[in-house]
């Protein structure tokens, strides 16, 4: 009885506080009339003074799921007080506050002058299943005054640097480095703590661009027409997609050119999404608007924006040089945004709450400071590795690196260190982490002449791929440490005949430690310098779609 009493009492003191209860390092606002689609409750947790972690679930409880790119979970002895108002409630340290309307959950951000940073525009929950789990897809809109710019999110390769009122996709494949992080001219950052594919800007499906306008798609070869034929869409985007290409039509020889007039329905600003590889160029109303090369087996995107006026014709040509028998190219398009006016806006397919760390500072160098202390401190590169790299795609032999150097050398030209990409193990022992001794034939004595005589480091790509039945293989696979899908689907990669692969569990921590293992073994025990961690991705099968990924 008297335990029943206290839960009572307690539960009456959080009701009569307005919904809120106070926790060790910060607050749960517990909102009056949770709207549809939205956030049940919301917390705030001081990590510093400078940062305010905010999570939103849409639950009556929030998910204890540790977090896989936060390393803290506060820094000690920070001091912060709380403010209760009839509808909101503050929570401010020595530099910064935060505040909660507890009838719609919305944060605003602000310094210690009181000056807005930074507020919340809206949330969205919208339940979906994974892998038979109930999640949410997850959106946080933010204000963003048009003076804003935003900067980071790794590494998109769209040419842009200023990201306002622009779209990111935030999926990492080969050569795209997703960071979900971002800062801003206002000085603070924003590190969105989620893993699955997330959309910085419009989150809506790019369209078809028949619903734009009727296209003339003439294939040919060697200047001669292979096939003319009316398109409603350009979408090849990936290898299963090439199928939907003229029969007999040869990529690695031929040209493709799209011309049509699209009418917009309204006025506004347009936008248009590419994927390419081999040659593009996009002319809008006689106007060049896209001219890129990319390797064809590694198709890169592309953004083309453009003022329309509604019911207006615009003129599209289009001219794609694919150069190699697999490459790939889409073209698709967005109209104007009316819910993104003023706004900024992170979205991710599958989460169990909205999450994500509101950093501030003076100046930039204070926000970046700020990621280090959530992330963790990244070691100092040495002296050397400021210098001068020499890499290409791979160097076959033992006999042709040392020549490399020596010709660096020779010439007179400076060189800190070299880089042995894939495939110096035998063909058919990815994985092995051993040199391939008929075209290396002595590893430690080709590091060693490197050091002593050429006074050069020696960098070798790693890469956590094992090839079906090889000794490494079978030892991650007796520990269950391997992903097997794709050796259920018998999936094989590009070498030689083509290989069954796939990839260990990187998150585990023995396997992490039995990898190092081999890479200790067969290479740092030979003298290697630097690591190039390739296929962290992981990089199972190039240019499949997404859905054949997930699988």
């Amino acid at each position: 009885m008297a335990r029943l009493l206290i839960l009572i009492v307690m539960f009456s003191c959080r009701a009569t506080a307005g919904h809120i209860e106070k926790l060790p390092d910060g607050l749960i606002v517990f909102l009056k009339q949770p709207p549809s689609g939205g956030a049940r409750q919301v917390k705030l947790q001081v990590v510093s003074e400078k940062i305010i972690h905010v999570t939103a679930s849409a639950e009556d409880t929030f998910s204890q799921t540790p977090s896989l790119m936060v390393v803290t979970s506060g820094v000690p002895g920070v001091k912060w007080e709380s403010l209760e108002r009839p509808d909101e409630v503050v929570l401010k340290t020595a530099v910064l506050s935060a505040s909660v309307q507890l009838s719609s959950g919305i944060v605003t951000f602000r310094d210690a002058a009181g000056n807005i940073l930074l507020k919340e525009a809206a949330k969205s929950f919208k339940p979906v299943e994974f892998g038979g789990k109930d999640l949410y897809q997850v959106k946080q809109s933010f204000l963003s005054p048009e003076n804003e710019a935003f900067y980071g999110l790794g590494q998109p390769q769209t040419g842009l640097i200023n990201y306002k009122d622009k779209d990111v996709d935030l999926t990492q494949y080969n050569a795209i480095a997703a960071v979900p992080f971002l800062v801003s001219s206002r000085n603070y950052g924003i590190l969105w703590d989620n893993y699955s594919i997330t959309k910085f800007g419009d989150d809506r499906a790019p369209r078809p661009i028949g619903e734009l306008g009727a296209l003339t798609a003439d294939y040919s070869v060697n200047g001669k027409v292979h096939t003319s034929r009316p398109e409603q869409q350009i979408d090849y985007t990936y290898i299963a997609s090439l199928d939907a290409l003229p029969a007999g039509f040869p990529l690695d020889k031929g040209k493709v050119t799209w011309e049509g007039v699209l009418k917009p329905q309204e006025n506004g600003r347009y936008k248009f999404y590419t994927t390419s590889s081999g040659y593009i160029k996009i002319w809008v109303d006689g106007q060049l608007r896209l001219d890129r090369w990319r390797e064809s087996w590694n198709p890169g995107p592309s953004i083309i924006e453009q003022s329309f006026t509604a019911n207006t014709p615009h003129q599209l040509k289009i001219e794609w040089i694919p150069e190699s028998a697999q490459s790939f190219f889409s073209f698709k398009w967005l109209g104007p945004s009316r819910d993104l006016k003023d706004k900024m806006s992170l979205s991710s397919e599958a989460a169990e709450k909205i999450d994500y760390y509101f950093v501030y500072g003076k100046q930039l160098d204070e926000v970046i400071s700020g990621y280090r202390t959530l992330t963790g401190k990244a070691s100092l590169l040495p002296q050397w590795a400021l210098g001068f790299w020499q890499s290409r795609e791979r160097y076959k032999t033992q006999a042709e690196i040392l020549q490399t150097v020596k010709t660096f050398r020779d010439k007179k030209i400076p060189l800190d260190n070299i880089v042995l990409d894939w495939s110096y193990w035998k063909e058919d022992a990815w994985g092995s982490q051993e040199f391939d001794e008929k075209r290396f034939p002595d590893a430690k004595g080709m590091i060693d002449q490197l050091h002593r005589q050429y006074n050069t480091h020696f960098m070798i790509s790693v890469w956590p791929k094992f090839y079906e039945g090889i000794s490494n293989y079978k030892k991650f696979e007796d520990k269950g440490w391997l992903y097997k899908q794709n050796i259920a689907d018998r999936q094989r990669d590009w070498i030689g005949k083509g290989y069954v692969s796939t990839f260990y569990d990187a998150y585990h921590p023995g396997a992490r430690s039995l990898f190092w293992q081999l890479m200790n073994e067969h290479l740092f025990s030979k003298g290697v310098d630097a690591w190039w961690l390739d296929a962290s991705e992981p990089d199972i099968y190039s240019n499949s779609s997404i859905e054949h990924r997930k699988s």
